[in-house]
């Protein structure tokens, strides 16, 4: 069971208890001060938190362990109706730092701000502010339909199907890989820093093909969540770059010494790329690109499947080419 503790003279606030007094986790009426609410060290997961009335703009709710030596290692949900302007933190880590703690934050409704620290985070609200996110190696989810203004990840890895419609910043100090869906975020808005790997979620071969021609600033791979398929040239007919391959990972790499798609991740997510082109289906122009789980295939046409073009370190991972009229993998 839940103590909640804070300045509550302001206003009355109506708190579900049990017999004994102890808070069961549903506050009804309005609040218009800061609150911490303290998870004993006891607590048994699941936990839920409804706020049920208003929270004024500018109040904070913050989210702490009793004993930070004894971090509570369950899941959290956080219910809110009306907070729009509200701050949410919580805290989770535990003493011996973020790895310590394992704790699963679910945010559902629409907040302010929103700054946490746990093992996972899941949004499936709103957050109007900024939401800043410690996940250290684990995960944040940004479900879809979630909405975000801005989103800073200062560690762990994330999963954005959501919306951000603002910046989507990365702090991390170590190399995180963030994977937004297609069209989640507005390209222009990103700041991957040194350490953020941007990799773009795609439907489509439309999306695909954008995907991949994005400048490498915020484009370090794709992720392929459908089967996709390009007629770029009649095999044999010759043409430029572009009719050569029906699709290219890092083709400004293609004549450059110095090569900045380097270690590029092609994920196929186990579907089918497939296509039309004078020489080849899927061509890879950078150094120690990953091409994994895809079925390359011209579907019997005289061309090669997948070609690595003066390229070294490449690693293929689960990968097939097969049904090619001439090659399945070329490496010149």
């Amino acid at each position: 069971l839940t103590t909640v503790r804070g300045n509550l003279l302001t206003n009355a606030v109506g708190i579900t208890i049990d017999v004994d007094g102890n808070f069961l986790g549903q506050l009804d009426d309005d609040i218009n001060s800061n609150l911490t609410i303290t998870i004993p060290k006891s607590s048994v997961s699941p936990l839920s938190y409804k706020f049920r009335g208003n929270i004024a703009n500018g109040v904070t709710i913050n989210f702490v362990d009793e004993d930070s030596a004894f971090p509570y290692d369950g899941t959290i949900s956080i219910i809110v109706d009306k907070a729009t302007g509200a701050k949410f933190e919580a805290n989770l880590a535990g003493a011996g730092g973020i790895n310590n703690g394992a704790t699963i934050v679910n945010l559902y409704g629409t907040i302010g701000d929103f700054t946490v620290i746990a093992k996972e985070v899941n949004i499936h609200g709103v957050v109007t502010g900024t939401l800043n996110a410690t996940t250290w190696g684990n995960t944040l989810n940004i479900k879809q339909g979630a909405v975000v203004k801005d989103l800073n990840i200062i560690e762990g890895y994330a999963d954005i199907a959501g919306s951000v419609t603002g910046n989507l910043v990365v702090n991390a100090t170590t190399a995180v890989e963030v994977v937004i869906t297609y069209g989640a975020v507005n390209v222009a808005n990103i700041n991957a820093g040194s350490n953020g790997k941007i990799l773009w979620r795609v439907a489509n071969t439309t999306e695909l093909r954008s995907a991949l021609a994005y400048p490498a600033a915020y484009n370090r791979g794709v992720v392929m969540a459908a089967d996709c398929y390009y007629n770029a040239g009649t095999p044999g007919a010759g043409g430029n770059i572009d009719q050569q391959s029906a699709f290219i990972i890092a083709k400004s790499d293609a004549e450059q010494a110095i090569r900045d798609y380097t270690g590029y991740i092609f994920d196929g997510g186990g579907h089918t790329l497939s296509g039309s082109a004078t020489n080849q289906v899927l061509i890879c122009y950078t150094n120690d690109a990953i091409i994994r789980n895809v079925v390359i295939t011209s579907n019997g046409l005289n061309m090669n499947g997948l070609t690595i073009h003066r390229s070294t370190g490449v690693k293929l991972n689960n990968v097939s080419s097969i049904n090619n009229g001439k090659a399945g993998v070329i490496i010149n």
